[in-house]
């Protein structure tokens, strides 16, 4: 006899390592919409950089 719970893990964990694929697959895609994450991790570490300049001064 199968254990039930084994299974309904084995099915949650093969539904979202499919999920996973097709979010990489999208992403491949879509190369715009990489080039905007990039954009966007730019304009945080500014910010990031802006802050510590900032932090420095006042310190």
């Amino acid at each position: 006899m199968k254990n039930p719970y084994t299974s309904k893990s084995n099915l949650f964990l093969t539904g979202s390592c499919k999920k996973i694929n097709l979010s990489h697959a999208n992403m491949k895609k879509n190369r715009v919409s990489k080039r905007k994450l990039r954009n966007s991790g730019g304009v945080i570490e500014s910010l990031l950089h802006a802050l510590i300049q900032f932090t420095n001064q006042l310190g």
